[in-house]
């Protein structure tokens, strides 16, 4: 070997020996807005009965999806199932927390009926009711108020699969041709969002 070709070949080991690797690692995505949470429904859950929960019943926004639920009895973790069949007993109490893909996290109590508790009378002037006739097998929406805009209807069952979507202006009655389960009616206005649960037998 000759002396310029083992000069290279020193050179370029001492070079390799003193290199530095850079791993670049993909930071998680930030989110712009702080999670948080509400819980859309506000009927106390009837104890000793089942009942099935879903994140649909609440309204969750920032953090940076995809979400992920745990649901609590006192500090028992029962599921991390996104849905869950709680059957509230009296004493016990009923969390739902959820977790962003960054770890960040938002609590919620799920309100349950006690042999003490009287549900609280609403009085505010519900601009719109809707309820389930089990006797024609419908939902009617009754308007307690005039309305100049169109409102869009929805029915979703608690996996979100939607089911029915029309635009009314007024009073509608919609005919069910749905499978028993539990389902709610999101129906959206022009300042107005109504939505209610209910039970098909």
């Amino acid at each position: 070997m000759n002396k310029t070709l083992l000069t290279l070949s020193l050179l370029l080991l001492i070079n390799c020996a003193n290199a530095q690797f850079v791993v670049k690692m993909q930071m998680p995505e930030q989110s712009s807005q702080e999670l948080s949470a509400m819980t859309i429904f506000d009927e106390l859950l009837p104890l000793d009965i089942p009942s099935v929960l879903s994140p649909l019943g609440y309204s969750i926004t920032g953090g940076t999806p995809p979400y992920n639920y745990e649901w609590y009895e006192n500090e028992n973790l029962l599921s991390r199932d996104s849905t869950v069949t709680l059957t509230p007993t009296a004493g016990n109490d009923y969390t739902l927390v959820i977790i962003d893909e960054n770890n960040c996290s938002v609590t919620l109590s799920v309100t349950t009926e006690t042999a003490s508790a009287i549900n609280p009378v609403n009085n505010r002037s519900e601009l719109l009711s809707a309820y389930y006739s089990p006797g024609n097998n419908n939902v009617v929406i009754r308007f307690n108020k005039n309305i100049n805009t169109e409102a869009q209807v929805r029915i979703y069952d608690f996996n979100g699969v939607k089911h029915y979507q029309v635009r009314i202006k007024g009073d509608h009655i919609i005919p069910l041709n749905l499978k028993s389960g539990f389902y709610f009616i999101d129906i959206k206005g022009d300042g107005f969002h109504y939505i209610k649960k209910f039970v098909l037998p």
